[in-house]
């Protein structure tokens, strides 16, 4: 049973995207709350992290103050990610959204038909990256090889602003209803 939407001529599938500690696994959340299809790059990539033998910890130290090193390591798994989301969407009847967090570093966003940005401010990204047990020095590093907040946000289809839960959910809500509906 698919959604109809005057917006779209067939299922939308949308790509949601956001700096480092955002929100956007929050706001996958609401979307399947919504009744959306969800997947998470980030889980993918922990599948093949899992089936290689790889640690996110030892991953981390590899990568510290190495760009070359990360640069090279995603262009290996970067075309993985992207063709197992590929099989994954041509699966689905309902409306989907994909979580990726280098949507357009990764030039996925050419995957969907809409893409959404969830927007926090960095303070708050930070003090959430660092209650999980990652470095300032390693946020640091790896906001900074991102594209810029601005840039996804000038890039992506619609904004959502993560300035609490409950204002989070019910602009998925709001934007559910609109693209479903």
């Amino acid at each position: 049973m698919g959604h109809k939407s005057p917006r779209f001529k067939k299922v939308p599938h949308l790509g949601l995207t956001g700096s480092l500690a955002s929100g956007k696994s929050t706001t996958l959340k609401f979307f399947k709350k919504q009744g959306w299809k969800i997947l998470s790059a980030d889980e993918i990539v922990a599948e093949i992290y899992k089936e290689k033998g790889f640690t996110k910890e030892k991953l981390r130290k590899d990568f510290e103050g190495s760009p070359a090193k990360l640069k090279k390591f995603e262009k290996w798994i970067h075309p993985q990610v992207g063709n197992r989301i590929k099989v994954w969407m041509k699966k689905q009847k309902a409306p989907m959204i994909v979580e990726v967090p280098l949507l357009f570093e990764a030039k996925f966003d050419r995957y969907f038909d809409k893409t959404v940005f969830v927007y926090a401010p960095k303070k708050d990204r930070e003090k959430r990256v660092m209650k999980r047990g990652m470095s300032r020095k390693l946020f640091l590093f790896l906001d900074a090889k991102q594209m810029s907040p601005a840039d996804k946000a000038v890039r992506s289809d619609f904004i959502l602003h993560n300035f609490s839960k409950k204002s989070l959910e019910l602009q998925v809500k709001q934007l559910s209803k609109f693209l479903t509906h």
